[in-house]
């Protein structure tokens, strides 16, 4: 469910067969074995990878639309797209594994982001109703980027914090962050980015739902000190094998520093221990600051990494203590 990438925008040629086992559910109600069309999906990947460890048969049921806000898919303003969904999911027999998720471009307005987590909170107790499981697991993807420049930039950073609190305040809720994905246009993740997806999805799935012992949570902000008086120091969770980060010769920085007197430069970084970053600023902090991890619309695709199994960290706003 969701919007455009979780529908399947990707262009370019990759080798991403149909299986027997891994079928979609059409609006006719009638089953049949998943395939690409004009353009590639996460999901088909997604399903063969969950059928190999597994050793059963997956269903997809396809009920994403491009261009669609969370409003559509909330119960609670009787969305269209909600009730699209509720019908797809009545034609399985009201009953699922779980929803994977990928939405929120349409959501970054100012008037819009504030009411995103009351939306979506919506959605998945409504999705959970439907199939009379309360604890059904919702996989989602935090927003990757958009090119160029945009008056919405602000609100690409605030869902994207947003959708890495949600976990925290909605059981059984994930999130997993793809800035190396790339791009078939300006803002449709690629081919090869959407076997990123079905990978990171997969793993997130086996680890969370079916207790496989695998690392699927990425590197997350957890704090931002002072450190000294030019300085600040980030903590991360979830970091198994070492946080790893190497600046790009000319490369966008990963992060921004913003008090009141507005962006400091930051002019250095050290990664201190197993998970731990120092940025080196300019000048001193004035009054209150905030830290931004994958700052603006359309940020570095090169960001702090654990070394055990390279998850990219999540994206974050955080205020300086």
């Amino acid at each position: 469910a969701g919007q455009s990438n979780a529908e399947g925008y990707a262009r370019e040629p990759i080798d991403d067969p149909s299986e027997i086992g891994v079928h979609q559910l059409g609006v006719n109600g009638v089953w049949s074995i998943a395939a690409h069309e004009t353009r590639h999906n996460p999901w088909i990947a997604f399903g063969k990878k969950l059928k190999m460890e597994l050793g059963v048969p997956i269903g997809l049921i396809p009920t994403a639309v491009g261009g669609s806000a969370v409003s559509q898919w909330d119960p609670g303003q009787n969305g269209g797209l909600y009730r699209r969904m509720k019908a797809q999911v009545a034609l399985a027999g009201n009953s699922l594994k779980g929803c994977v998720w990928y939405q929120g471009e349409s959501d970054t307005g100012e008037a819009d982001y504030p009411k995103y987590k009351t939306r979506f909170g919506r959605f998945v107790k409504g999705l959970r109703r439907l199939v009379r499981n309360g604890d059904l697991p919702v996989i989602t993807v935090q927003l990757n980027r958009v090119l160029g420049k945009r008056e919405d930039a602000l609100g690409w950073e605030a869902m994207r914090e947003i959708q890495r609190e949600i976990p925290h305040e909605l059981a059984n809720v994930y999130v997993f962050s793809i800035f190396e994905a790339g791009l078939s246009d300006g803002i449709h993740i690629s081919s090869l980015g959407n076997l990123l997806i079905a990978q990171r999805a997969a793993a997130t799935a086996l680890g969370a739902v079916y207790g496989r012992p695998i690392h699927y949570l990425h590197p997350e902000c957890v704090s931002v000190k002072r450190a000294g008086r030019k300085a600040v120091e980030l903590k991360f969770t979830n970091v198994v094998g070492g946080l790893y980060y190497e600046s790009p010769p000319g490369g966008a920085f990963p992060f921004e520093v913003r008090d009141s007197g507005g962006v400091v430069e930051v002019t250095g970084h050290q990664i201190r221990g197993k998970n731990r970053m120092r940025l080196e600023l300019a000048r001193p902090l004035e009054g209150k600051a905030t830290v931004v991890g994958a700052p603006g619309n359309c940020p570095s695709e090169v960001i702090p990494r654990d070394l055990s199994g390279y998850r990219g960290m999540l994206a974050f706003t955080m205020q300086v203590d």
